[in-house]
């Protein structure tokens, strides 16, 4: 027990830091916001309890145990109180420590970033920082549940404008479509099924019309779900007539799939509306199933989308109609008609978004 106990403890260099990333999750991305003249540190949170080796840290423990803050929380506090950054930041935008954080300490700058898309099934903190999200769709989002925002900046997908910083080749469409998969073994069983529709349907369309299909896996080469993500889609690709491409996040192998395919298909992924903001096709399937989006509570993520990316219904006739529409649409007819969705759901148009936060940050920190 006190083995196992140790094991849980990692401990925090007591050096003081400009800024503190909160969670290990994400953090790998938001070290491109970090200015590079400031010191940081990644406090883990995760199954682990972060601690710094110094009198001070233990003493400001206690003080917070029995003010009642809760154990991870007092935990969390105190490094603050002993490390003193300036900046606070997390990749985990729905965590409610944030919010708790910029109330315990309202002179530091405490910054949350979106990474994924939510609806308003998803559980959202009372309070919210400075939110950097990905269009003005969050921020609607979060008024009507009645959560407090600090502030919030639409600023699009911190880890697609990293990618797409990265990106120097010139993009060729390699494919005439890309299905992004968002399989997963926790599915409940009616939104298989009715991914199983829709995905047989699309394979039928790309086979009887010869359009070349990519399909985006969600899990990596060599984690738990591929073999099961691989078996699920192959039971209805019997003739392996589709090219299945595992996630590699290191390398951005999704977002490289997206941008080098004509089209892309998906019912309602972050990565569709990552690659909607840079201007792809995408169809998404999602919004033809009215059970679906009230199952998931995405009606209000498709109610702002033009008809040209949206469906009416799930049958074979109206994916291959819109699909067909898509693929010959001319770039600039397309981009006019998605323009005001663009801004609405992921609005890229501001820059990179770490480059904004990144001066953010080095403003905060000059003053």
């Amino acid at each position: 027990m006190l083995l196992t106990l140790i094991k849980n403890f990692r401990v925090i260099n007591k050096s003081i830091k400009s800024v503190l990333i909160v969670d290990e999750v994400g953090s790998e991305c938001i070290k491109y916001c970090i200015p590079d003249f400031t010191s940081y540190v990644v406090i883990p949170t995760r199954n682990i309890i972060p601690v710094v080796l110094s009198i001070n840290f233990f003493a400001r423990l206690v003080v917070r145990i029995i003010r009642k803050d809760g154990i991870r929380l007092s935990v969390l506090y105190s490094i603050i109180d002993v490390l003193e950054p300036k900046v606070i930041i997390s990749f985990i935008d729905n965590a409610p420590k944030m919010g708790k954080i910029q109330s315990t300490f309202p002179d530091k700058l405490v910054i949350s970033v979106q990474n994924g898309l939510r609806t308003k099934l998803h559980k959202f903190p009372a309070s919210v920082p400075c939110l950097y999200g990905f269009g003005y769709y969050e921020k609607l989002l979060l008024s009507d549940i009645g959560s407090s925002i600090k502030e919030y900046k639409a600023v699009g997908s911190l880890r697609f404008g990293i990618f797409f910083e990265k990106q120097n080749a010139m993009v060729i469409n390699k494919y005439d479509v890309c299905y992004i998969s968002q399989f997963s073994y926790h599915s409940d069983a009616f939104s298989v099924h009715l991914e199983r529709k829709y995905f047989d349907r699309l394979i039928n369309i790309c086979q009887e019309n010869k359009y070349s299909l990519s399909v985006a896996l969600r899990f990596s080469e060599n984690s738990t779900g591929y073999s099961l993500e691989l078996e699920h889609f192959h039971k209805l690709d019997l003739n392996n007539y589709a090219v299945y491409v595992h996630n590699n996040a290191r390398e951005f192998s999704s977002y490289a799939l997206g941008l080098s395919s004509s089209v892309i298909a998906s019912f309602s992924s972050t990565l569709a509306y990552e690659l909607f903001g840079a201007g792809k096709k995408v169809l998404f399937l999602g919004s033809g199933s009215q059970e679906l989006i009230k199952h998931h509570g995405t009606e209000d993520i498709f109610s702002r989308m033009p008809d040209e990316v949206r469906l009416d219904n799930l049958s074979e006739k109206c994916i291959k109609n819109k699909l067909s529409e898509l693929m010959v649409m001319s770039e600039t007819k397309y981009l006019s008609a998605i323009r005001d969705a663009q801004m609405y759901y992921m609005n890229s148009k501001k820059g990179h978004p770490h480059k904004i936060i990144k001066k953010r940050i080095s403003d905060f920190i000059e003053i």
